[in-house]
């Protein structure tokens, strides 16, 4: 987190203030006013002041000239109802600026070109705006945040403890300097002659650097594991479509590095092997994952980005066993109650003379409601599609909160 911090401050005035972000909006929008006098002054006829609105807003205009000299929040209430009266809920300038007043058909259309011309300008300085009160925001974060772990830090010496992040750290810092410790070295080694890595799509750049000192003298050469009976061995498992992006500030990247680090131990073999057949799901969902995936992996950019390349692709070999002719379909919702509500006749229509595979054979049965599960993005949603379900009199089970 504080890398990101910092990253996002980087370039921006360590003296931003409040105040002086605001007396900053209002001299730029003085300087942009500056040269529509005629459009201000159409905004401030008295013909047009007899509409509430109009009347805030004329008000307002006629406050600029004073506001250099008054207090953050009055200004900031100020700019804000400027946003309000010359910008959309998206921050675009408005179009239409109507009017309930009894001004004349000419006096209105003057009213809504004038408002329409200073509303772009007022976008700009609003986003200005917005920009210096998010990086100030950002640094008070930043203090906080400074503040917060040097506290909890002291509360971790208090105690002699270390968390999971100083666990690594510290293991890492060891092995760093093992060469001035060459008897620990070779105790360690003497220990774990091989090492195995689960899940490796989910390593961070300090984890692989931990492993990759742990079998560093093994390239060399060098250390008591030399003499064993057998060689030493290190061996990852993992898949980078699978990867939790950025968990424990897990790196993707990092399986072309272990690939190189371990094809260089042993130069001489094939050191990578790829599982792409999968035995958990018919040929049609599995060309329906290919499908999908390989167009997410088309659109992705970057280095760290999900991929999904012909290596990728599972092989999809001819099922005797799959009777089912209906395809596979995709159904999408904006909020969770009509994906509540999509999946919940879905359900239905599954029940109603559905057929599912039995665990041996060709042969199907009839689908029960046992045999359907729901997996949800978040366990707070289980809610809504469990209403959905009791509307249609389908019986439900929630497993401990979690399962459905």
């Amino acid at each position: 987190m504080p890398a990101v911090l910092q990253r996002f401050l980087t370039g921006v005035p360590r003296d931003l203030t409040g105040e002086r972000v605001c007396r900053d909006a209002v001299g730029r929008l003085t300087d942009h006013l500056s040269g529509l006098r005629r459009e201000v002054a159409q905004l401030v006829d008295e013909d047009v002041l007899d509409d509430p609105r109009a009347a805030i807003l004329a008000r307002d205009l006629k406050r600029l000239p004073d506001l250099l000299s008054a207090d953050p929040a009055t200004i900031r209430a100020w700019l804000e109802r400027l946003r309000d009266a010359f910008l959309t809920k998206g921050g675009n300038a408005r179009r239409s600026f109507p009017l309930r007043s009894g001004a004349n058909h000419p006096q209105r259309r003057r009213y809504r070109l004038a408002a329409a011309s200073l509303a772009p300008h007022i976008r700009d300085v609003m986003l200005v705006f917005d920009r210096d009160v998010n990086a100030m925001m950002t640094r008070a974060v930043q203090r906080l945040f400074g503040v917060v772990t040097a506290e909890y830090q002291r509360a971790l010496r208090s105690r002699a403890l270390l968390d999971f992040t100083d666990v690594l750290q510290r293991a890492v810092d060891l092995l760093r300097h093992m060469d001035e410790f060459a008897r620990s070295r070779y105790r360690l080694e003497s220990r774990y002659h091989h090492v195995l890595v689960d899940e490796f799509q989910d390593t961070s750049r300090a984890q692989w650097e931990l492993v990759s000192l742990l079998v560093q003298s093994w390239g060399e050469g060098s250390g008591l594991v030399a003499d064993a009976p057998l060689p030493p061995s290190i061996f990852v498992v993992g898949d980078r479509k699978q990867s939790i992006y950025r968990f424990r500030d897990a790196d993707v990247t990092t399986f072309v590095d272990a690939t190189n680090t371990i094809a260089a131990l042993r130069a001489d073999a094939d050191v990578q092997r790829t599982i792409s057949q999968s035995f958990r799901a018919v040929p049609r969902l599995l060309g329906f994952i290919n499908d999908l995936f390989g167009d997410i992996g088309a659109a992705a950019r970057g280095q760290g980005s999900f991929r999904f390349g012909a290596a990728d692709r599972f092989p999809l070999a001819p099922d005797p066993d799959d009777v089912h002719d209906a395809a596979l379909g995709l159904v999408t919702g904006d909020d969770i109650h009509t994906c509540a509500e999509a999946v919940a006749d879905e359900i239905v229509t599954l029940l109603d003379g559905g057929q599912v595979r039995r665990e041996r054979g060709p042969q199907t049965r009839v689908i029960r409601p046992e045999d359907i599960a729901v997996l949800f993005r978040t366990r707070e949603s289980h809610r809504e599609f469990e209403q959905a379900l009791d509307r249609r009199a389908v019986p439900t089970y929630v497993y401990k909160s979690l399962g459905f």
